[in-house]
């Protein structure tokens, strides 16, 4: 036990310091991070700027926090996640539509470029709309489908306190190097099961009881097609047929019916499967680096 919060402990102190560099780069180069997060920060922290000179305290979160952690080699994700406090989504497009943008269809907004963002006001998340949990930054955590998303960090530090940061499972998860569910309600279920693959092939982590429980029950729901047109809405392209997702949810269903204590995918270094699912991704969507 003790060692286990010592583990946790460490994560959350290298997150501090890694996101402290990311966010305090003066020119082209990051200390102590890999190149591939440059331009990641270069561009984030300009968005950034606009948000501050605007009065707005925005706070990063999801992927790209998860991502300057992760014990893998950092690359270049899809897109960075922004909140902020004190606004409504109109605000933000007003602040941000000089830029390549448009409204994402969760109503906050889409910038576009070499590196990509998403910004929504706290008030406009789905889940406080929906009346599901208090419209507040420090909920915010508990409102994603999977505990390896669900942290918030303040981009800002007041002078002699340390930097803010909201997770509600985050951390554990990391240590444990497995996925789970952190909140079942979501308006995307097709969606959470296909990221679900997508994140545990990724950040080749196991996969939580409750999380492959859902995965055999919901995938049963969704056709084929409707599990690659999630896909496609989401990633504008196609990473698992529907016999590549039929073939995971076999594999976990077998996983969980002879109760093994940790469910991972075929090709996993926790699996004795073959490498034939990675490999065929990244062949056939040439993708360089992940999409989330």
């Amino acid at each position: 036990m003790a060692s286990r919060q010592q583990d946790i402990a460490g994560i959350e102190r290298r997150l501090r310091q890694r996101l402290g560099r990311f966010l305090h780069i003066s020119d082209s180069v990051v200390p102590s991070l890999p190149a591939a997060i440059t331009p990641i920060s270069v561009a984030t922290n300009e968005v950034l700027r606009l948000l501050r000179d605007a009065g707005l305290h925005a706070y990063i979160w999801g992927g790209v926090v998860r991502d300057l952690i992760a014990a893998r080699r950092i690359r270049l994700p899809r897109d960075v996640d922004i909140v902020v406090d004190g606004a409504r989504n109109d605000d933000v497009w007003r602040i941000l539509q000089h830029l390549p943008s448009r409204r994402n269809r969760f109503g906050g907004v889409h910038v576009e470029g070499a590196v990509e963002f998403d910004v929504f006001a706290v008030p406009d998340a789905w889940t406080f709309r929906s009346g599901f949990f208090p419209a507040g930054i420090e909920y915010l955590p508990r409102t994603t489908f999977l505990d390896v998303e669900a942290v918030v960090v303040d981009t800002e530090v007041s002078r002699g306190r340390a930097r803010r940061v909201f997770s509600h499972g985050f951390f554990e998860s990391m240590a444990d190097r497995r996925i789970e569910i952190n909140y079942q309600n979501n308006p995307y279920p097709a969606l959470c099961i296909v990221r679900s693959f997508e994140i545990a092939r990724h950040l080749d982590f196991a996969i939580g009881h409750r999380l492959a429980a859902y995965l055999v029950t919901e995938s049963a729901r969704f056709s084929g097609v409707q599990l690659e047109e999630a896909q496609r809405s989401h990633y504008g392209a196609i990473k698992y047929t529907e016999r590549d997702i039929r073939q995971l949810v076999a594999s976990i269903k077998a996983q969980v019916e002879s109760d093994s204590e940790r469910i991972s995918l075929p090709g996993s270094s926790m699996s004795q499967g073959s490498l034939w699912l990675a490999s065929r991704s990244r062949i056939e969507t040439g993708e360089k680096g992940p999409t989330l």
